[in-house]
C-alpha cells in the first residue's frame, strides 16, 4: 500500500495541472499586490465563497480539492509557483465551487478587482494572455 507522500505524487501525476508561466511579467506587479503568507493546511477560500481578488502564487504550491455529498475529497487541481488562481470565480463573479489550500508554505499576492480592472489589464497586457478579457468589471 502505497505511503501518504506516494498517494500525493500519484494523485498529482494522475490530476489535471495547468501551468501558463507568465512569471516574468508578473514580477513586475507585485508591488501593487498585496502579499500574504499561508502557512501549510490555511484554506484561503471555502467552497461556496465569494472571490472578490485575483491570485498570484510566487511561492509554495496552492490545492484546490472538492468534497462529494458522502464527505470524501477529491483533488482536482494543483496551482505551482509563478501561476495566477481564482480566476474563474474572480471573473464571473460567482462563488467558488472548491476549497482552495496551501499545500505547503505559501507566499501568494492578492490583486484587488479595481487594479485588475484599471490597471492590469488595459496596461500590462504581456500579463494575461490566458486572463479572458470581459467588456465590464463584475459586481461585487
Amino acid at each position: 500500500m502505497p505511503s501518504n507522500g506516494e498517494n500525493e505524487n500519484l494523485i498529482k501525476i494522475a490530476s489535471p495541472w495547468l501551468t501558463i508561466k507568465g512569471e516574468e511579467s508578473w514580477r513586475e506587479l507585485l508591488p501593487y499586490g498585496q502579499k500574504i503568507i499561508l502557512p501549510k493546511g490555511k484554506v484561503l477560500y471555502a467552497s461556496g465563497s465569494m472571490v472578490f481578488n485575483l491570485y498570484y502564487l510566487d511561492r509554495g504550491e496552492i490545492m484546490m480539492r472538492s468534497y462529494n455529498q458522502e464527505g470524501r475529497q477529491k483533488i482536482i487541481w494543483y496551482i505551482e509557483e509563478g501561476n495566477i488562481f481564482c480566476e474563474t470565480p474572480f471573473f464571473c463573479g460567482a462563488p467558488t465551487f472548491l476549497e482552495i489550500i496551501a499545500n505547503s508554505r505559501c507566499e501568494v499576492y492578492k490583486f484587488s478587482r479595481d487594479f485588475v480592472f484599471n490597471e492590469l489589464i488595459p496596461h500590462y497586457p504581456a500579463s494575461h494572455p490566458a486572463i479572458p478579457t470581459p467588456t465590464k468589471a463584475p459586481r461585487g
